[in-house]
């Protein structure tokens, strides 16, 4: 079915994934996978993780746990109540790469803002009492503390599917909650971040200091205690991936004694002993091992919901976003968000026929995404053929594919040919290259503007040059590739008869 002209079309839920509502499909950031996951470590964020065997020996009964609890409130807009900047409620910053390791200025957490007391209990029940449609969304996180035990909450990004960042781990944000004695009615809270972020050094050459990209983690304690029974501690933040810094996250942290009757304490044991086999995993496994497993396992099962949810009208939309969100192109999640309904009905349904074999990869993002936007792709371009489609989804699919995108026969015949993102690129890139000497001006135009943007031009091509002098230009690059090619090859044999060398006189 051919699109039909409709205004931009926007869900709630979709919104908290490409950050702003009123952006344009050029202005739609590309959003990274994100998970939270919940666990229990033995040890707190100061002292560090205790001996094997303490954590190991660590007595975790019902009798002594505390619930604790983390709400998250995805708004449109920063809370608009009296609140404090994070950076007044540190006593301590705990920076791994700092030379001096109790740092007292965060460079991890800007615009984030602390809201307790009577202002804090009011916010709350404002939250919960917002009529539906006004919150872009709402989750629970549930944990345990007990002595000697920090309840965690970390929402963990994707290796590899955040664009903007540099080489290093995934970003990662935790909330850490910890009491050292039975009789404690007050949790310390800790913040922990990791990110890349920016940083000025000096490199020692005569460029003198200079802005350079690395990865940091901090860990940031409070002042500010959490009652078990009182009121909530708030943390509001600029939510990570919207640009125009509009979208907050507001996490409601709350704990709750642990209950006295005999039957709220039996049903409190099945999740202390889930709590009891996560500490001792801790102590005898590698933590971060362990927690991008869960990680890898919670995006399986939520891709494969996804799948699920391609059959409902009221969820295709953010199940398309959601398979979607990894992918290296953007255009399936560019057609979901600028789609209306009926063009989504129809690319879900192109989905949905392929199920199977979805279900098949959806432990394996590349994978899935690929498949994704392969249907995509021959959708948007099928439309092209017919000449049915309106101009803006066009746009797209030239924005992606150059030059080649006014061919449909040539994306369709890629997409038959390939079979992943890497081999569809080399493919379309190739096909903007052969534009080059196309007859049209304005065809090697947009396929010369194209490949630059993307760092692919040819050195000294103007498109609108004589045809002698294009020609020119095109020879010269071909026989540069040419000469590294042989060179590359030259240097892979010298290494080849070095190392056999190496093997004879051993």
């Amino acid at each position: 079915m051919p699109p039909c002209r409709s205004p931009f079309v926007v869900s709630p839920v979709i919104l908290l994934l490409v950050g702003s509502c009123a952006s344009t499909p050029e202005e739609t950031p590309r959003v990274p996978e994100r998970v939270v996951v919940v666990t229990h470590i033995a040890g707190d964020p100061i002292g560090g993780p205790p001996p094997r065997s303490v954590a190991l020996a660590l007595d975790l009964v019902p009798e002594i746990a505390f619930e604790v609890r983390a709400r998250l409130f995805v708004v449109d807009s920063a809370p608009s109540v009296e609140s404090t900047p994070l950076s007044e409620h540190v006593q301590l910053i705990v920076d791994e790469a700092a030379a001096d390791p109790l740092s007292v200025a965060s460079v991890v957490a800007p615009g984030s803002r602390v809201i307790v007391g009577e202002v804090a209990e009011d916010l709350l029940r404002a939250l919960e009492s917002s009529p539906e449609g006004e919150l872009i969304s709402t989750s629970t996180f549930e944990a345990l503390s007990f002595p000697g035990v920090t309840a965690e909450f970390a929402a963990v990004g994707v290796p590899g599917d955040d664009p903007t960042a540099a080489e290093g781990p995934p970003w990662r944000t935790a909330i850490q909650l910890w009491r050292d004695e039975p009789d404690d009615s007050e949790l310390s809270i800790a913040l922990e971040f990791s990110d890349v972020v920016q940083a000025v050094q000096d490199l020692g050459d005569e460029a003198g200091p200079t802005l350079v990209l690395g990865a940091e983690t901090e860990t940031l304690v409070l002042d500010e205690t959490l009652v078990a029974g009182g009121s909530p501690v708030i943390i509001a933040a600029p939510t990570r991936f919207d640009p125009s810094r509009r979208i907050h996250d507001v996490v409601v942290l709350q704990a709750f004694a642990a209950p006295e009757d005999e039957e709220a304490l039996t049903a409190l044991s099945e999740r202390v002993a889930v709590a009891r086999s996560e500490v001792r995993d801790a102590a005898l496994e590698d933590a971060q091992k362990r927690e991008q497993l869960r990680v890898d396992q919670q995006l399986r099962l939520r891709r494969l919901r996804s799948i699920d949810g391609l059959a409902a009208a009221e969820t295709r939309r953010t199940a398309v976003v959601d398979l979607a969100g990894g992918s290296r192109l953007g255009l399936a999640s560019e057609l979901a968000v600028m789609a209306d309904d009926l063009v989504l009905a129809d690319f879900a349904e192109r989905l949905r026929a392929e199920q199977d074999a979805l279900r098949s990869v959806a432990g394996d993002a590349d994978a899935l995404t690929w498949r994704v936007e392969r249907e995509a792709l021959l959708l948007v371009s099928a439309w092209v053929d017919e000449d049915l489609i309106p101009p803006e989804y066009e746009a797209v699919l030239l924005r992606y594919t150059g030059e080649a995108g006014r061919y449909p026969g040539s994306i369709q015949d890629a997409l038959v040919a390939v079979d992943g993102f890497d081999a569809f690129y080399d493919r379309i890139v190739e096909e903007n290259r052969i534009a080059l000497e196309d007859p049209s001006p304005a065809a090697r135009v947009r396929a010369h503007d194209w490949l630059v943007q993307r760092g692919l031009g040819i050195p000294d091509f103007d498109p609108l040059a004589e045809r002698r002098d294009r020609r020119s230009a095109l020879q010269a690059w071909r026989e540069e590739l040419h000469a590294a090619a042989e060179e590359a090859a030259a240097r892979e044999n010298a290494n080849g008869r070095a190392s056999a060398n190496d093997e004879a006189r051993r």
